[in-house]
């Protein structure tokens, strides 16, 4: 009934529960429209403008929403698996609950959008704009965020385990509590953020900067932070049990209390304030 809504002018329509399987909707005019508990699966919504639209609980499968522009709308508990809104606007969407796994979400805007408990393994939100965006208890296993900007984004408790972080920027990001266990986060910065109690165990930190960060009780157990710079950082009661920090910088970080039973700082840069004197015995030093 309403497959051929190509450019379609729909300004607060009420297309709630609407059957919008396989629908075009390229460049179609949904501001403010009523798209609840709609089955958009495989609706084309290409250009389509859905600022403020309301999709809640609407079944996206495989929707394609490339370069949509989609601001303040609200996507909580929908289903969005292997939808595609690359260069998609999403700025300040609402994706609370919401299933994203698989879902392309390569180049799109999505600062301050709220992906609270939203799952999105496997995802791609690469070279995305996440500022200031809420990934607070969200499932981010083995997506990709390479190249993102995550600039004082939340991902308190979030699960990235395996994650693609190459290159990202996380500067002043809260990961409080965050599982990272096995990212591969070569290059990324993590400048001024907030890791306490963040599980790093294997990852790879190589080359990141870590100036000023907040690792108060992180498990980096086995991380390789090869060239990574950690000065003045927050290591108080961090765990780098067997730690590869080759050439890593560690100036005037706090180490109070750290544990580096069996780390490698080859020609690292670190003063021993702080450390116990049986702690930096067991470390692999420079002679």
């Amino acid at each position: 009934m309403y497959q051929n809504l190509r450019g379609a002018k729909l300004h607060s329509a009420d297309l709630a529960a609407a059957d919008l399987i396989k629908a075009d909707l390229i460049e179609a005019e949904l501001v403010r429209a009523n798209l609840a508990g709609a089955d958009l699966i495989g609706a084309v919504l290409v250009s389509a403008n859905l600022l403020g639209a309301n999709l809640s609980g609407a079944n996206l499968i495989g929707a394609n929403g490339i370069k949509a522009s989609a601001k303040l709308a609200n996507f909580s508990n929908s289903n969005l698996v292997a939808a595609n809104f690359k260069g998609a606007d999403l700025t300040g969407a609402n994706f609370t609950g919401s299933d994203l796994q698989g879902a392309d979400l390569s180049d799109s805007i999505l600062i301050g959008a709220n992906f609270t408990k939203a799952k999105l393994n496997g995802a791609n939100l690469r070279h995305a704009n996440l500022s200031e965006a809420n990934f607070s208890s969200a499932k981010l296993v083995k997506a990709n965020l390479s190249n993102a900007i995550a600039k004082d984004a939340t991902f308190k408790y979030g699960d990235l385990r395996g994650a693609d972080n190459r290159s990202t920027d996380f500067t002043g990001a809260d990961l409080c509590g965050a599982i990272l266990r096995g990212a591969d986060c070569r290059g990324s910065n993590f400048s001024f953020a907030k890791l306490v109690f963040a599980n790093l165990n294997r990852g790879n930190l190589a080359t990141c900067k870590f100036v000023f960060a907040v690792l108060t009780k992180a498990n980096l157990l086995e991380a390789d932070l090869t060239g990574a710079d950690l000065e003045c950082a927050d290591l108080i009661g961090a765990s780098l049990v067997n730690a590869n920090l080759t050439d890593a910088r560690l100036t005037n970080a706090d180490l109070k209390d750290a544990d580096f039973r069996g780390a490698i700082l080859l020609r690292a840069i670190v003063d021993k304030d702080g450390l116990r004197d049986e702690d930096f015995a067991e470390m692999v030093v420079d002679s």
